[in-house]
């Protein structure tokens, strides 16, 4: 497989697109509602896929769905799926609107750890490069780090007020925090140690975002 490939999501379909020719060079068929995350493998030879219908998929290139996870899958909506980079730690992290992340492993798609504490459904996940860590983020405000390995949280950052909150408990959520009103569109950049780099806010935006991945370098 060429490195240059852009892997775009239209309505219930994948398509994979070749970035030098500008073709579909294939389409993933199966989910029953919207797609709403990708990501590739390291090596390009696996795509996850989360969906509305809300169920997970992982796809080998040759179009076959190897797996479909449903009966521990998520209680709701399937907005992003990750897959860990590094090849000693093959893992699937996945966010839903059921307020949870779930950690997959990535041979069988089996469930390994539930990540509970957010108040609000989430948004997005990311995984560190070397696989040892996660960030989850969504509707209450919150981004909670978690160590992968230990399956617990390591700190939790208040978006709000753009602090760190250590002294608060995933289980113990500021019902309060609810009513502030947020920018509607911002995106927060952050160091490893929690301090902010960037605050870019775009309250004007009023255009739709249309999701897409760039496969990584092996």
């Amino acid at each position: 497989m060429s490195e240059s490939l852009l892997f775009k999501v239209k309505k219930m379909t994948l398509r994979l697109w070749d970035l030098k020719t500008s073709l579909t060079t294939r389409r993933f068929v199966g989910h029953t509602k919207d797609v709403l995350s990708i990501s590739f493998s390291v090596g390009n030879q696996q795509i996850v896929s989360g969906s509305r219908d809300p169920t997970i998929k992982l796809w080998n290139t040759l179009v076959e769905c190897k797996f479909e996870i449903k009966d521990e899958g998520h209680n709701g909506w399937v907005p992003c799926v990750r897959f860990s980079l590094n090849p000693m730690n093959p893992v699937i992290v996945s966010a839903g609107w059921d307020k949870v992340a779930k950690v997959w492993e990535l041979t069988q798609c089996k469930l390994r750890t539930d990540q509970h504490g957010h108040a609000g459904y989430l948004n997005t996940v990311t995984i560190s490069p070397d696989g040892s860590l996660c960030a989850s983020g969504g509707k209450d405000n919150i981004t909670m780090l978690w160590d992968l390995n230990e399956a617990s949280f390591i700190k939790i950052f208040d978006l709000e007020n753009k602090s760190s909150a250590d002294g608060i408990k995933p289980d113990n959520t500021d019902n309060n925090s609810k009513n502030v009103k947020v920018p509607e569109y911002s995106l927060l950049v952050w160091s490893a140690d929690g301090s902010t780099l960037k605050d870019l806010d775009h309250p004007n935006t009023q255009s739709n975002l249309l999701r897409y991945v760039i496969s990584p370098s092996p």
